[in-house]
């Protein structure tokens, strides 16, 4: 709930708590390396995805590659478990514009997810829809749009209402492929069924929000909307400080980008 919320001093220190709790009371597995417990390592997974949250793409990615060494020694290379430490250090290069490396651990994610537990099973989407982000971000519009959809299509089947922020996401990248298509109308759109989703989930001073205020930003920007566009941004700027975020995390600072942004493309309009 911590880091749902981006509290994550707090959700550092509950990880941190459970993680030496289970150091002392579980034994360690009977490999040669004596490696830890198997909720220990989730423990550190999750301190992983904590530091990942906020911005400290080195730290997590240290903490994501020790679990993983611990992993494999313990499952078998194609375990369900062992995916979901490859796909947040996945997600770990993606934040360093590492798509190479991202690509190659989303990939091994979505095969053995694909082999264990069959192609419409919405892990597999989530899979999908990372891959389709990758290709989104490397500016590979069609490709990403043809994955985030099929992406859509199995979560969209595969997930109740409690999963409808996982829904919003990939209809918020489906809008974004657009919107680099051209395709204004049609991102706008998806940006509008994402925003429904989303408040009618959390409300209006979520994170979530946030993400979805800036998508809508960033096309109402590339229209020349001036206003509206810094009213959303004005808005995530507001939602973050919300729920506590520093200054130097990223979103926030792409927010702050963002208005410069306003008001550089506003003057040379004038």
């Amino acid at each position: 709930v911590y880091l749902q919320l981006c509290q994550y001093d707090q959700a550092l220190k509950f990880f941190h708590d459970a993680q030496q709790q289970q150091q002392q009371s579980l034994p360690q597995q009977k490999t040669p390396q004596n490696n830890p417990h198997l909720d220990t390592l989730e423990s550190a997974l999750q301190i992983g995805r904590v530091h990942l949250e906020r911005g400290s793409y080195p730290r997590a990615l240290k903490e994501f590659t020790n679990v993983l060494d611990s992993q494999t020694q313990i499952l078998d290379r194609h375990h369900p478990t062992i995916a979901t430490t490859l796909h947040f250090i996945g997600q770990t290069h993606v934040k360093n514009n590492e798509f190479g490396l991202a690509m190659k651990n989303y990939e091994e994610c979505f095969e053995i997810r694909r082999k264990v537990l069959g192609y419409e099973n919405p892990d597999v989407a989530s899979a999908l829809h990372s891959i389709g982000e990758a290709h989104l971000q490397n500016k590979r519009y069609e490709r990403a749009l043809r994955i985030l959809q099929d992406s859509l299509r199995i979560r969209s089947e595969a997930l109740d209402d409690e999963h409808s922020l996982d829904v919003a996401q990939t209809i918020i990248s489906i809008g974004v492929a657009h919107e680099n298509l051209g395709k204004t109308k049609e991102a706008m759109e998806y940006f509008q069924e994402a925003l429904a989703l989303v408040e009618n989930k959390v409300g209006c001073h979520h994170p979530m929000m946030a993400h979805v205020d800036y998508s809508i930003g960033n096309l109402l920007l590339r229209q020349c909307s001036f206003e509206e566009a810094q009213e959303k941004f004005e808005k995530c700027q507001h939602i973050y400080r919300l729920v506590g975020l520093e200054e130097n995390h990223p979103d926030v600072v792409n927010i702050h980008n963002s208005m410069e942004r306003v008001k550089r493309e506003e003057e040379l309009c004038v």
